[in-house]
């Protein structure tokens, strides 16, 4: 963070039972001042079509520029070991450069967790409080497991969500749009961080643990982590 600023890729991914690789069907930046602890969430649009590949990678499509959504460039550069470096993490490298190329951004890390580790984050917290400005409804959203489509229903105000009702109310999107759905992620963030203590959560560690073993992974040294916890305990959810 030599600018002054902690920029973290934050992706959601839906990698599930019924998908064949995956999707980062959500994509956001964070941007942390460390001296204030001011933070502003960046979402990145899925659908974005033409977005400029870094210098490494530009001669793999025409023009330098991919030509499907955002979201599908994960899939297309690990199908494309010849023409994407970085081996094996090829599909994230690939994704985190075109992010910096689209904002002028130098990206300091990033983390990616699935939609079952999302689940289960929750449900290890207890449920997530979120107060929901508006009702929901959804009548064909796709359980995380791709087993059926089910009715889901949302009312106004506050109330205590599990695991599986936070994911669908942030996932889902049928009932307005992409744009309506990026809005829901970041409200449920930004109610995680409300709730969260770092402190509090020492009891909780070695199920965490756990969770990031089997859904979570980060570019982030280890080493790193508890300074980057204290500049993050300094954001105020309210000021975002």
């Amino acid at each position: 963070a030599r600018n002054g600023r902690l920029d973290l890729l934050l992706i959601g991914s839906d990698a599930g039972p019924d998908r064949v690789s995956l999707r980062t069907d959500t994509m956001i930046v964070l941007s942390v001042d460390l001296s204030s602890g001011h933070a502003a969430l960046m979402g990145i649009p899925r659908n974005l079509i033409g977005v400029p590949l870094p210098a490494e990678s530009a001669a793999a499509v025409p023009g330098g520029r991919f030509p499907g959504m955002l979201n599908a460039l994960y899939r297309y550069a690990m199908d494309r070991p010849d023409r994407f470096p970085g081996g094996s993490m090829r599909g994230l490298r690939a994704v985190s450069g075109a992010v910096q190329e689209l904002l002028g951004v130098r990206l300091d890390g990033m983390a990616i967790v699935n939609l079952a580790g999302f689940v289960r984050l929750v449900d290890e917290l207890g449920g997530l409080w979120i107060d929901i400005p508006a009702p929901l409804v959804d009548d064909r959203y796709p359980l995380e497991d791709g087993s059926a489509l089910i009715r889901i229903s949302f009312g106004a105000g506050c109330q205590r969500l599990d695991g599986r009702m936070a994911l669908a109310y942030a996932r889902s999107r049928h009932q307005d749009s992409d744009y309506g759905r990026m809005r829901r992620q970041q409200t449920v963030l930004l109610a995680l961080r409300r709730q969260l203590d770092p402190v509090k959560l020492v009891s909780s560690a070695p199920a965490l643990l756990e969770i990031a073993r089997d859904d979570l992974w980060t570019s982030l040294k280890v080493a790193s982590l508890p300074g980057i916890a204290r500049v993050l305990r300094r954001v105020d959810p309210s000021r975002v």
